[in-house]
């Protein structure tokens, strides 16, 4: 059964409101990103004006996707509900060694592999937060030595002369 145009403009899209920085001309956008960032934007003076304007956009833009018979993109929940159990097929090996490894640490194989699991995961999330540091603090670092440098008076006079120098060169090409 081909759905109508009343079945798409009554589902929970998201909205997105923002602002329109005022050196741009002020006021404000409002789309739906569920069906794709630019695919229907709106804006207006007033947050409600952009609302209004998104809503008749939006109803043109799906009754055309129908008549082409273009695929309309419905909502996805915001939060997806997880059972919080899956299957896991791993090399008898490594099932013997977890096995012991729980036995030895006198916890079930299922709480074991769970705090590996969750250890992990939160080591992987640690570790790119401190590449993230530590890229800030090179390119600190960087830019600092750059200020401190550039503030020598020799590295001044040093570069000056080198100007000098090129400019004669330029000069001497251009004489010959």
């Amino acid at each position: 059964m081909k759905k109508k145009l009343d079945y798409y403009m009554n589902l929970p899209y998201t909205i997105e409101i923002v602002p329109i920085a005022e050196s741009l001309g002020g006021g404000y956008t409002a789309s739906l990103p569920q069906v794709g960032r630019y695919a229907i934007i709106a804006d207006g003076e007033t947050p409600d004006e952009a609302l209004n304007s998104l809503e008749a956009i939006k109803k043109e833009r799906f009754a055309d996707y129908l008549k082409k018979n273009i695929e309309i993109p419905e909502p996805k929940p915001d939060r997806e509900d997880y059972s919080g159990r899956f299957v896991l097929r791993i090399p008898k090996e490594l099932h013997k060694q977890l096995v012991v490894a729980a036995n030895e640490n006198q916890i079930s194989l299922n709480q074991f592999t769970t705090y590996l699991l969750a250890a992990n995961l939160n080591h992987n999330q640690t570790k790119k937060q401190y590449e993230t540091i530590i890229d800030q603090l090179d390119f600190m670092c960087n830019a600092i030595w750059d200020i401190q440098y550039s503030f020598q008076p020799e590295y001044e006079a040093q570069l000056y002369e080198e100007i000098i120098k090129e400019e004669n060169k330029a000069n001497l090409k251009l004489a010959a």
